[in-house]
């Protein structure tokens, strides 16, 4: 990690696997981040968050200064979008990683050596094409058929674009009201994180795939994450069941 050059102390990082192209330029940047540091030997050495007055961190400076970033130039719609204040912050950050092609999928192990291209890289869900991204919440007939059966359920027609990033840009762009929009919002989060649920359990215990037990999950969840996020819901679960545009449009304020 490391050695002691002329009373101060020299970090030499080693990492345990080969890194990814877009990692090796963020690995170089916390080298040049703590070269520019000096730990000597004989000095004292104390904690300094230079982001507020008193030298000390804090979530809500943490919090500003992610926000700053991300509302630069660099920022898009996408990057706002994700941070549903309806969604747990888990899922919140599920969905970023998805979105970035950072999930474990069959496909992103193999790429990351983690398991080999002689193991089986094949859709748990569908057990028919390779197991990446794009394929597992988009193009796998299982997600077909969710994403289909809540488009039936809002009463709209749900056509999705073959990248995640894309589609959950586009998702939602009809929706005019706010409360509609975060709603349907919520609808993506839900169905990404039961789809990869699902996957899991597939794998991991062997479980059967229940399509219709999929969506009532996917109907159950989301009505908890809004009643339990935003005040006065005064929809019912059976209003939510029938018609949940209406749920949303009349009978749910803001928090």
């Amino acid at each position: 990690m490391g050695n002691e050059e002329d009373g101060t102390w020299r970090w030499n990082l080693e990492w345990r696997r080969a890194l990814f192209d877009w990692e090796r330029e963020e690995a170089a940047e916390l080298q040049r981040k703590i070269d520019s540091m000096r730990i000597y030997k004989d000095i004292p050495n104390t904690w300094k968050w230079e982001h507020s007055k008193e030298s000390n961190y804090s979530t809500k400076t943490a919090y500003k200064l992610l926000t700053n970033e991300l509302n630069g130039l660099d920022a898009t719609p996408v990057h706002k979008k994700v941070w549903n204040p309806i969604i747990p912050s888990k899922i919140s950050a599920f969905n970023w990683q998805l979105l970035q092609d950072r999930i474990p999928t069959k496909s992103n192990l193999q790429r990351r050596g983690i398991t080999t291209e002689l193991e089986d890289g094949i859709c748990a869900l569908c057990e028919e094409e390779v197991e990446d991204s794009n394929h597992l919440f988009l193009r796998c007939k299982v997600a077909k058929w969710l994403w289909k059966a809540c488009g039936k359920w809002w009463g709209i027609s749900v056509n999705l674009e073959n990248d995640c990033w894309k589609s959950f840009e586009q998702f939602g762009v009809w929706a005019k009201e706010t409360r509609v929009k975060e709603g349907w919002d919520c609808i993506w989060n839900v169905v990404v994180w039961t789809i990869w649920l699902a996957r899991n359990q597939k794998i991991f215990r062997d479980s059967d795939i229940n399509k219709s037990k999929l969506l009532d999950h996917i109907q159950l969840k989301s009505f908890w994450w809004i009643k339990t996020r935003k005040s006065r819901c005064l929809f019912s679960l059976y209003d939510w069941l029938y018609n949940p545009m209406t749920c949303l449009k009349v009978n749910c304020g803001r928090k």
